[in-house]
């Protein structure tokens, strides 16, 4: 039965914390905190916290402590301990317990539950009946360690009746995970809410619509979900109200963030009359510092009725060694204004990439009436410097550089990670900003231990890239799991390498196709190797390969040429990026054959997707090149597009890399000409790249393959039509009486030439006993199923979009096998070994295939029967009859009963008849 909210108004004018002592009931609000005592073990500190009433003889304990592994733990009242005394007759109680879990990799939810809950609470039915409960989920892991986030601000204001009541938990995660927040339902169990009604209901309200401490609005309650500060704007009906919230820590775990555990606080807000206004502070701007700086701060409270106010101060920072003092050191209350002053110095165990939040509260303490409460947030966040960075060296002949720092001033961070890019990039990071911008175009090279002071760049192996020039900054990564980085170091470049080697400049797509794609390629000729050294001219042999294949580089020149372009035919550029490399070739002084010297760094063609969205298209692109496509002098890459029913590409915009990187949302801005549904528009990029290097051209540019789609599409392509090439007369000849692998070839088609553009692939489905099963994928309408022990299988096919979208199903197209079986007309059992028997013949070109069984009954002129074989998976004869005498020379008469390892039924049975003649 629901709570009846119109009844409940009638306590409204009873004193408040009267009512509340005397009831005699003692619980009005608690969390759990679970804290990880090391990262070697499982230990884990479980700490239940409860606020409970003063006035009340009863304190906590008979409750069950549930540790989420099936331990169970009732706790009498000697379990809890008794804190001090806070405001409005609030005492804390504690609980804490240490469990040992095993490490499951799963998260673990701990729970408190205790009979039971005070009487009279406004927004909960029948309250009095109803028992408190408490939960905290902790990730228990073998490789990850946290600790879920503590809580250091008691809830224990009372709210004002028509005046904006705050509450602000000051949670704090040691961790450096990032944190969250959402209002829930209390909960009576594990499983249960209790029967609730927000505190904000209209029941609560005699003029609801302006609830609002400013009288112009409903009320409403809310929590703000980065800051946590949760706002009653503005409690109504005098009483007792409880609210929930949750404190969710999220941590980044394989590049997204994931809940690992949170706290939920259960609070009671007691709403009184107050005749007085609220105090207000004054506090500093959100700041950033960094290890080592002085930090000192005021903050000022004043009251507009100018009672005596007290300031105090939460923050997790407290429990850091660098020690963080407030003055005064303990809170009093003092006439205002009254000045409190925070001094910091933080060390290196300080720093990480979230904020430490500061929450301070201010309380007044007028001379008739309730107290009131408020809040603000300040925001400090601790940064490390970054380290300093000396000259790097290039090594000319090994092809390599060397990077050298000087030793990093903060010993706890737990790897320096080498940044590197091509060419010189201006980039001087504001105070405080961490890593390395996305957009600067440095590529992280390699983490090493933080005690090493230099690197040796060989680019993974390869040798760094001829006629580039490299530069480099470092940053120092701490052992947070917020992942907290230093600022990045200054950037410092090497000299150009050595163009000792082809400089591959070009590798651009003419011509987008599946079977007749083409892409040009340029190069620079070895322009600081020696020539005098060799004889006759440099040549070049072109090596192909498809960008993030597993297939290695192979030549596709048949003969080596001198010319530094060349154009790659015959291509699926549709479907694939192609990287290259160029070898070089020369003859020594006094040699008569062409020997490989060097070969250019491999570069790849830019590869250009799209995704459809609402009345537009997205474009992203990229390369694998040893040149930078960003470039500060040259930043703008070209876009161009070709609708359906154009005849060309046009230049419709430019994308500023450096600032928005290698993406771009066609919104139908172009010549203000919005984007049609159901149209599709066709798009190639124009990169531009560079060296760095003075002596090469710049800017590079290339070109993507062309890439096309619709606007927002959910609508599935066409349904395919396959067609499955099955001709057994040719087949049998082509096969080998030996031949154990056997492929099935399907081919699909569509209704017309417009299902057959909107395809982006297919997918292959298997039919196994009335159950699909996916084989594979195709970007070809022509797929080889290969390798298979029986050709006789079904499939369905299905066609897939470039906006994800799949078809319904094909008509299954069946396979199957195609058996043969032949029989000799002679055979002679004279015991010389040879021709013994008569059976299938299995030799070229008489071949027996996919025989299941077979039976045999010879026969003699009359008719007679001679013998009877019964079924097996082969038959032979050996010449002798039923009783096992030896037969006469002449002519007989068999009948074969065969069953054919195939699907149709209609085919798997056969009887065959003939004749054979033995002879002796």
């Amino acid at each position: 039965m629901g709570l009846n909210w119109r009844k409940v108004l009638i306590l409204s004018g009873i004193s408040v914390l009267g009512y509340f002592s005397a009831v005699g009931s003692h619980l009005r609000a608690g969390n759990i905190s679970i804290t990880r005592q090391n990262c070697s073990s499982t230990e884990f500190r479980i700490l239940v916290v409860l606020y409970a009433d003063m006035g009340s003889p009863v304190i906590p304990g008979g409750g069950i402590l549930n540790f989420g592994d099936g331990t169970l733990m009732t706790t009498t009242s000697g379990d809890f301990v008794r804190g001090a005394n806070l405001p409005n007759q609030v005492s804390v109680y504690t609980l804490d317990v240490l469990h040992t879990y095993s490490a499951s990799n799963q998260p673990v939810l701990v729970s408190y539950e205790e009979p039971n809950r005070n009487g009279g609470i406004l927004n909960i039915a029948n309250s009095a009946g109803v028992p408190f409960y408490l939960e905290s989920v902790i990730l228990v892991s073998s490789t990850l360690c946290n600790s879920t986030p503590v809580l250091f601000s008691p809830p224990v204001d009372i709210a004002c009746h028509k005046i904006a009541f705050q509450h602000n938990p000051a949670a704090f995660d040691a961790d450096g995970d990032s944190l969250s927040f959402h209002l829930a339902v209390p909960k009576r169990s594990r499983n249960t809410e209790v029967d609730y009604a927000s505190p904000d209901n209209e029941s609560f309200y005699s003029n609801f619509a302006s609830g609002s401490e400013d009288g112009l609005n409903p009320p409403s309650i809310m929590i703000d979900p980065v800051s946590g500060m949760l706002v009653w704007d503005a409690p109504g009906a005098i009483g007792e109200y409880n609210v929930a919230f949750i404190v969710n820590e999220w941590r980044k775990i394989n590049g997204n963030y994931t809940i690992i555990g949170f706290v939920r606080r259960d609070m009671q807000i007691i709403v009184a009359e107050c005749s007085n206004r609220p105090p207000e502070l004054i506090i500093p701007q959100d700041l950033c510092i960094y290890v080592g700086e002085f930090l000192e701060r005021e903050f000022t409270g004043i009251d507009p009725d100018g009672n005596p106010v007290k300031v105090e101060v939460f923050s997790g920072i407290f429990d850091h060694n660098s020690n963080p003092t407030v003055v005064p050191q303990i809170p009093q209350f003092s006439i205002p204004p009254s000045l409190t002053t925070f001094k910091w110095v933080p060390n290196c165990n300080d720093v990480r990439n979230q904020p430490y939040q500061v929450v301070i509260k201010i309380t007044d303490n007028p001379t008739h009436g309730y107290s009131i409460a408020r809040f603000k947030i300040w925001n400090i966040r601790v940064a490390a410097q970054a380290p300093e960075v000396n000259e790097p060296v290039l090594d000319v002949i090994a092809r390599n550089g060397t990077i050298f720092w000087s030793p990093y001033i903060c010993s706890n961070a737990s790897s320096i990670v080498i940044w590197r890019r091509v060419g010189k990039f201006d980039y001087i990071p504001d105070k405080c900003i961490a890593g390395v911008p996305e957009y600067a175009g440095y590529i992280r090279i390699a983490e090493v231990d933080p005690g090493q002071t230099s690197f040796i760049d060989d680019n993974f192996g390869q040798g760094l890239a001829p006629g580039a020039v490299y530069c480099y900054r470092i940053t120092a990564i701490f052992p947070l799991a917020g992942g907290a980085e230093s600022e990045v170091s200054v950037e410092k470049c090497m000299p150009p390498v050595l163009a000792e080697a082809p400089v591959i400049t070009k590798v651009s797509v003419d011509k987008t196709s599946k079977e007749t794609g083409t892409v040009s390629l340029k190069w620079y000729s070895p322009y600081d190797l020696d020539f005098n050294d060799f004889e006759g001219q440099y040549e070049y042999v072109v090596l192909r390969t498809v960008q993030g294949g597993l297939t290695d580089f192979i030549p596709i020149t048949t003969a080596s040429i001198v010319d530094t372009v060349f154009v790659d035919y015959g291509l699926n550029t549709e479907s694939f990026s192609y990287a290259y490399k160029i070898v070089l070739l020369a003859k020594g002084m006094g040699e008569s054959e062409l020997i490989p010297l060097d070969s250019s760094t491999a570069a790849s063609s830019v590869w250009n997707i799209t995704s459809s969205e609402d009345k537009a298209i997205s474009l992203s692109w990229f390369a694998d090149v040893p040149w930078s496509n960003t470039v500060q002098a040259n930043p703008w890459h070209l876009v161009y597009r070709q609708s359906e029913d154009e005849d060309e590409f046009i230049l419709m915009d430019s994308v500023n890399v450096v600032e928005n990187g290698f993406s771009y949302t066609d919104r139908g801005t172009f010549n203000a000409v919005p984007l049609e549904d159901q149209k599709f528009y066709c798009y190639k990029i124009l990169t531009r790249g560079s060296y760095g290097n003075p002596d090469i051209e710049s800017p590079l540019e290339n070109f993507s393959q062309v890439m096309c789609s619709t606007t927002f599409d959910d609508t599935p392509p066409c349904i395919p039509l396959v067609k499955g090439a099955l001709d057994c007369k040719v087949l049998v000849k082509e096969w080998s009486c030996n031949q154990q692998y056997f492929d099935n070839e399907l081919l699909v088609e569509h209704e017309n030439i417009v299902c057959d553009a909107d395809v982006y692939y297919y997918k292959i489905y298997a039919v196994e006993t009335d159950q699909l099963q996916l084989i594979d994928i195709s970007f070809s309408p022509a797929y080889v199923h290969s390798n298979l022990n029986s050709k006789s299988k079904c499939y369905r096919v299905s066609s897939v979009d470039r906006a994800g979208n799949e078809s319904d199903l094909s008509e299954m197209v069946c396979f199957d096998n195609c058996p043969t079986v032949y029989f000799p007309n002679v055979f002679t059992p004279d015991g010389d070994m040879y021709n013994q028997f008569f059976t299938t013949i299995n030799n070229e070109p008489y071949c027996t295939r996919f025989v299941e069984r077979i039976s045999l009954k010879i026969l003699n002129r009359w008719g007679q029967t001679v013998v009877d074989i019964p079924s097996a998976g082969s038959v032979q004869w050996n010449g002798r009859d039923n009783k096992g005498r030896e037969v006469d020379t002449g002519i007989y008469f068999f009948i074969a009963n065969i069953e054919f390892q195939v699907s149709n039924q209609k085919e798997r049975f056969s009887e065959v008849k003939g004749w054979v003649q033995l002879m002796k």
